[in-house]
């Protein structure tokens, strides 16, 4: 009868094959295999997250200036729309309004203009001219300033002029105009806002 470990090659004792030059080397190959696969894929790794870093930091970069040149057209947009409203209002309050505050208050120019040029203690003719329109408001504004004085009515003046003359000096009294400058200044002005903005 042939015993079981007698079929078995003999590799010789496990000192013998722990001690072997042979497993050494092979250990210290595998061992040196082990750190270069470790290295590679470390380094793999390791460029992978650069990438991934990079991509991510091309991605946030133009979103970002995808967003930054949204809010500049947005903020153009909404100032040009903002200054063709206010260009708006403005024009109405020019035609609108101011004519008819300067109808009603044609007086109070004239008062104002008449203190500023009277002499103090000097007793002079004054005789003021205006459109029949504003006769009443003139009286009005000169009722509890004046005592004496000669108003006469102009059908070429314009309700918002008045001709006064004061002793030997002569003044003039064109709210209209003064509107009209103001009309005039107003759409200069957005005149050069609307240029700013399509060199923007």
């Amino acid at each position: 009868m042939t015993l079981p470990f007698a079929l078995y090659q003999d590799f010789g004792s496990a000192d013998e094959v722990l001690n072997s030059p042979r497993l050494e080397k092979e250990l210290d190959a595998l061992e040196d295999a082990k750190l270069v696969s470790f290295e590679a894929g470390y380094q793999a790794g390791w460029d992978d997250a650069i990438k991934a870093q990079q991509s991510i930091g091309k991605s946030v970069s133009t979103a970002l200036a995808n967003n930054l040149q949204d809010a500049s057209f947005q903020y153009h947009e909404m100032r040009a729309q903002l200054i063709r409203n206010v260009e708006e209002l403005m024009k109405a309050l020019v035609s609108n309004c101011l004519p008819l505050m300067a109808q009603h208050t044609l007086g109070n120019h004239i008062c104002d203009l008449i203190r500023s040029h009277a002499q103090d203690g000097v007793d002079c003719e004054i005789e003021l001219v205006v459109n029949p329109n504003a006769i009443p408001s003139v009286e009005a504004a000169l009722e509890h300033v004046l005592d004496r004085y000669s108003l006469k009515s102009d059908d070429s003046l314009a309700s918002d002029q008045a001709q006064i003359k004061l002793g030997q000096s002569e003044y003039s009294v064109d709210l209209g105009r003064a509107i009209s400058e103001v009309d005039a200044a107003i759409t200069d002005f957005f005149e050069a806002q609307r240029k700013d903005i399509d060199h923007v």
